[in-house]
């Protein structure tokens, strides 16, 4: 998306995108006097609502740097979170990039389950209701 000319629109609705990275790299688009950007239309798309769409979320919520913002405009008021994601089916606009989390299977002890919080980075491994009689090993090792 980089190399996209001031003066395009880029329609990609009604696809299978499930994915959008990197949007911090957008800063490299060079419109002079910010009145003309490139416009990404993702409408009607359902991303997979974990890590990899943080950035995305970051600017749907108005979050990441201006020169970001000010790069390109997309357009994603009808863009759905994929039954893939632990938001399936809600709206990705409305989530907060504090909701954004990847579930972690590998290595996550039964019957918990784990997850990573994209914004802090952080490790849960959420083992409440889990009918535990004893502290799992791993927590005491």
């Amino acid at each position: 998306m980089k190399y996209l000319s001031a003066n395009v629109v880029v329609d990609l609705s009604h696809n299978k995108i499930s994915e959008v990275r990197d949007l911090g790299t957008l800063g490299m688009f060079d419109s002079p006097d910010n009145k003309r950007i490139p416009k990404i239309i993702l409408n009607d798309n359902e991303i997979i609502c974990d890590s990899n769409a943080y950035d995305l979320s970051l600017y749907a919520n108005d979050l990441l740097p201006s020169y970001v913002k000010n790069t390109v405009k997309i357009e994603m008021d009808k863009v759905k979170c994929s039954n893939l994601s632990f938001h399936g089916g809600r709206i990705f606009k409305d989530i907060l990039p504090i909701e954004i989390v990847s579930w972690l299977p590998d290595g996550c002890p039964a019957p918990c389950k784990c997850l990573r919080r994209s914004f802090d980075k952080a490790y849960v491994v959420n083992c409440s209701s889990a009918g535990l009689h004893e502290v799992i090993k791993q927590f005491i090792s």
